[in-house]
């Protein structure tokens, strides 16, 4: 169903691990209660294209892997990564190029990897090579 984790749409990761409450949809997303902290006015705002989080309230921010995390209390996000790769099966060996995901994020490799180069460029392009580099030198 996806081919990584960051992937997985956070509704889908709010409605399994925890609640979607008092849901206001925006025109580039929705804003919900914070399943974080203590909420009593939505302040959880959901950036669905980007498919990104922050609360106005507790200012966490981050993506599926990071709300994962935080719900569950986990030490590390490869912690919470492996808790996503088991509950949507998602096979570690299987995980997309950093060609791939820039093909399927219409991005150009040679772009991407210069904003690497300048420390300008996203977790999950990071998180590709770092996992890419990691199979290619089997550490």
């Amino acid at each position: 169903m996806y081919a990584d984790v960051t992937e997985i749409p956070l509704r889908e990761v709010l409605e399994k691990y925890a609640s979607i409450s008092k849901e206001e949809q925006e025109k580039d997303g929705f804003k919900c209660l914070c399943p974080l902290h203590n909420d009593s006015t939505p302040s959880f705002k959901v950036y669905e294209k980007e498919n990104t989080f922050y609360c106005f309230g507790c200012s966490k921010a981050g993506g599926p892997v990071d709300l994962v995390r935080m719900l569950l209390k986990l030490g590390s996000n490869d912690e919470a990564t492996a808790v996503l790769e088991k509950e949507y099966d998602i096979d570690q060996d299987a995980i997309p190029t950093v060609e791939e995901l820039c093909n399927r994020k219409g991005l150009s490799v040679r772009v991407v990897t210069e904003m690497l180069r300048m420390g300008r460029c996203k977790k999950w392009c990071a998180n590709a090579i770092f996992r890419q580099s990691s199979r290619a030198t089997g550490k």
